[in-house]
């Protein structure tokens, strides 16, 4: 029999140490792995839920501005009835246009002429004041004050407490008054607005702008704001307006709603030769113990002013007057022709500024809250045909200045339609500049007489 030799205690297994390429499987290792899906699909839902909400919001902004141009198509659809007349009508007007004869294009011709302009090229530039609008939108809220209590609240003798003297209100005449083409509108009527309205002078304005009022209501979030308009142009455009409104606020399909959140009021008259007073009227109505600030508009129609009869020095009287006038934190919102489509010629010698440098050196030279410009126009002198002399106010009236700031400005912007957008006409792509100014303070001087006219040297030389 043979014995089995005793086993020895047995030797530990001996250890591997694993290569760097060797991934151990652990707990850590597992959650990790976990952890990162998880990121990767919250991430990947995230993005499908920020492209859905932009693809909506992409369809909400697309169906606004279809509903803006079905307005104007119901509109003017009458004046697109006969095509051959459409078209050739539409031929004048562009040829009007093209040698900057406006009263030809629209203002002095029949009616059907500014039919078919609005008709052609109000739409593109609606929308694309809307768009602008909203662009400018955090300077435009705090406008939107209350209506019906921001003068404060009237004693039982008609005092006002917390504004102005009575006196003062009562030296200032109403719109009707002062414009005899708004005499229709009361301050009861402008009293019984929705209680948050911002209050906007058009000058200029026509169709675009009170659709693009319209678009820019209907974008925002607040059901009680409104807009309360006063579209001031030299061409009787009050049917237009008229029939525009009518198809905005439409029971069926309406861009805004109700129609009492779209309050407009058409005046005829030349803002060139509005006075002081006239245009405190339009900007401060008769009863406001504390005006409050305004919009004021000039798109696409500073560049016409400077380019009239006179324009330099009359449109440059024009917004000295403005400032004057708007009560402080007012904005001025300008937008025009891009380029050296919006130049002015000036002077003698016909030298051609920009429509920016001579606005600017307008608002924010020296003495009226910055210098805006250096010298180069300095020397030029009044234009053929036109008079010294920028103010027809009295010499010995007080003269009321004020500062501007510049709060936006923009030398280029373009604007393209959508091509899901349908319209019966063809429309273009826009480009245009922008400038958007804040009446910061005023401050007041006497004026003596004599000798105190305004040329077009002293408009453009720094002092």
């Amino acid at each position: 029999m043979v014995k089995k030799k005793p086993s020895g205690p047995k030797k530990p297994p001996r250890a591997t140490t694993p290569s760097p390429s060797t991934v151990l499987p652990g707990p850590s290792t597992s959650a990790a792995t976990t952890l990162g899906s998880i990121k990767r699909a919250a991430a990947a839902a995230a993005a499908a839920t920020d492209s859905r909400a932009a693809r909506e919001d992409e369809g909400a902004q697309l169906a606004a501005q279809q509903r803006v141009l079905d307005a104007f198509a119901a509109a003017f659809g009458g004046a697109r009835a006969d095509g051959e007349a459409f078209a050739a009508t539409l031929q004048r007007v562009k040829q009007a246009l093209y040698e900057r004869d406006f009263d030809a294009a629209f203002a002095g011709g029949p009616a059907r002429r500014r039919e078919v302009y609005a008709a052609r090229w109000s739409p593109p530039r609606a929308l694309a004041y809307a768009r602008l609008l909203r662009r400018v939108h955090a300077h435009l809220a705090p406008l939107f004050a209350d209506e019906h209590g921001a003068e404060g609240e009237r004693g039982p003798e008609g005092e006002t407490s917390g504004g102005a003297a009575q006196g003062d209100a009562a030296a200032t005449p109403t719109i009707g008054e002062a414009l005899p083409h708004a005499a229709d509108v009361t301050q009861e009527d402008r009293a019984s607005a929705p209680a948050r309205t911002l209050r906007v002078l058009a000058i200029g304005g026509g169709a675009a702008e009170i659709a693009a009022l319209a678009a820019y209501l209907a974008a925002g979030d607040d059901s009680a704001a409104a807009v309360d308009v006063t579209l001031l142009d030299a061409g009787p455009w009050d049917a237009v307006v008229q029939a525009l409104h009518a198809a905005l606020t439409a029971p069926h399909g309406p861009v805004v709603a109700p129609a009492s959140r779209l309050r407009a009021v058409f005046v005829q008259r030349d803002a060139l030769e509005l006075g002081r007073a006239e245009l405190g009227a339009l900007l401060a109505p008769a009863g406001r113990q504390r005006p409050r600030p305004v919009l004021v508009t000039l798109l696409f129609a500073l560049n016409e002013l400077y380019a009239s009869a006179g324009g330099v020095r009359r449109t440059t009287a024009l917004l000295r007057a403005l400032g004057a006038a708007a009560p402080p934190g007012s904005l001025l919102l300008v937008a025009d022709s891009p380029g050296s489509y919006a130049e002015t010629a000036v002077g003698p010698a016909a030298r051609r500024y920009p429509m920016r440098w001579l606005l600017d050196h307008t608002l924010l030279r020296r003495g009226g809250g910055g210098d805006a410009g250096g010298g180069e126009a300095a020397g030029e002198g009044v234009g053929e045909g036109e008079e010294e002399g920028a103010d027809d106010d009295d010499d010995d009236e007080d003269h009321s200045s004020c500062a501007w700031d510049k709060l936006e400005s923009h030398d280029s912007v373009w604007f393209r339609l959508h091509e899901k957008l349908r319209y019966p006409i063809a429309l273009e792509d826009m480009r245009y500049q922008m400038h958007l100014y804040r009446v910061s303070h005023h401050h007041h001087r006497r004026r003596r007489g004599g000798g105190d006219a305004t040329t077009i040297s002293e408009v453009l030389s720094p002092k």
